[in-house]
């Protein structure tokens, strides 16, 4: 055997090196951005301004950027888990306030963060801890009715659920 064999190359269109692949988190992103529109509308439509203080507004659409923030920058970004733990935060204080709308925010970056094997799994889940606690200690100050407060913790044990199983199928 000769040292020199070399097995023949495939053959290659000059319309082949043009296309380039997708974004594979393309569709994902899309549907988040359509949801970020959708919790914005459903707020300012269910939760009229007139009938809320403006540290309400003011945290429910911080919990929002945070989101969108967390669409828009690398999944490897430290960016990405500050944006995650903004939006959070802001979400857990707002819950009661926006009728479980403004916790949507933080229930998506709360199941990315649990989701992405980059991070800490306990990050995830004591973020997901104080948030129930900051969301005990709101609907204790509000005196926010027992339904919302259980919607807001089946809520928050789905995106746990969720962001453990995302987590497994990507390791």
């Amino acid at each position: 055997p000769s040292a020199s064999f070399r097995w023949p190359r495939p053959r290659v269109s000059q319309h082949d090196r043009s296309v380039s692949a997708p974004d594979p988190r393309l569709f994902g992103r899309l549907l988040n951005i359509a949801g970020i529109i959708a919790v914005s509308v459903l707020l300012v439509v269910q939760v009229p301004l007139a009938h809320r203080p403006a540290w309400v507004w003011a945290l429910a659409w911080l919990a929002l950027l945070g989101w969108l923030v967390r669409e828009l920058v690398p999944a490897a970004s430290r960016w990405l888990v500050v944006s995650c733990l903004v939006s959070l935060a802001a979400a857990s204080v707002v819950v009661t306030s926006t009728n479980v709308l403004g916790y949507i925010a933080g229930i998506v970056c709360l199941a990315s963060l649990i989701a992405s094997p980059r991070w800490p799994l306990a990050l995830g889940l004591i973020a997901a801890g104080a948030s129930a606690s900051v969301v005990g200690v709101c609907t204790l100050l509000f005196a926010a009715d027992i339904p919302t407060t259980l919607g807001a913790f089946v809520g928050l044990s789905v995106a746990v659920l969720v962001g453990i199983s995302r987590r497994q199928s990507r390791t």
